[in-house]
């Protein structure tokens, strides 16, 4: 049998595969480092346009911050506005109140009666007066009673003062104005006597 000496081929043969796989881990080694380099510049990138995004929207929000705040002093300004229209209209209400009050209260005053004072506060009337009698006195209050534009009418001083053949009582009335839509129970067209 012939002898044939392999060695020099397997010294060659493992030469070779120590060359591909040097050279396949260079190829690998470049390959990672292409691929990190890369990666590394489209994670830059990622982060740039996020950041021109955010920056976007800062400065979106602050111009947001800025409307809202227009609209809160627009919405302060709309409420001023309306409390003045609501004064304005309660003026204007209360402007023919005081006609209906004078009306009525020449309607609701008997002959034996006169007033001496009125105060108004906040729709509340006192009323100050002398009648001849006590009966002038009951018979007004059932006249406010009566009346549309006064309601709850409550007497709170009644002082008979007598001088000689004169009788006479002094009386203190409040009752409040009311609108007649606002009076139950009671038409709007009665006037008293």
């Amino acid at each position: 049998m012939a002898r044939i000496n392999l060695l020099p081929w397997r010294e060659w043969e493992r030469s070779r595969l120590r060359q591909r796989f040097l050279l396949s881990l260079v190829l690998s080694l470049v390959a990672g480092i292409v691929i990190i380099v890369w990666a590394s510049f489209m994670v830059g990138g990622a982060m740039s346009i996020q950041q021109s995004h955010n920056a976007y929207l800062r400065q979106q929000l602050a111009q947001l911050d800025k409307k809202i705040a227009s609209i809160k002093d627009l919405k302060k300004e709309r409420e001023s506005l309306l409390q003045r229209m609501r004064v304005i209209e309660k003026l204007e209400q209360s402007r023919s109140l005081v006609v209906h009050l004078f009306d009525q209260l020449t309607r609701t005053v008997p002959d034996s009666v006169y007033l001496t004072g009125l105060n108004n506060k906040d729709g509340e009337l006192t009323i100050h007066g002398v009648a001849q009698s006590p009966a002038g006195v009951s018979s007004y209050m059932q006249n406010i009673a009566k009346s549309p534009w006064l309601s709850d009418p409550n007497l709170s001083v009644v002082r008979t003062q007598d001088k000689g053949k004169l009788s006479r009582s002094e009386f203190t009335v409040t009752t409040k104005l009311v609108q007649p839509s606002e009076k139950k129970g009671n038409g709007a067209d009665g006037g008293g006597s």
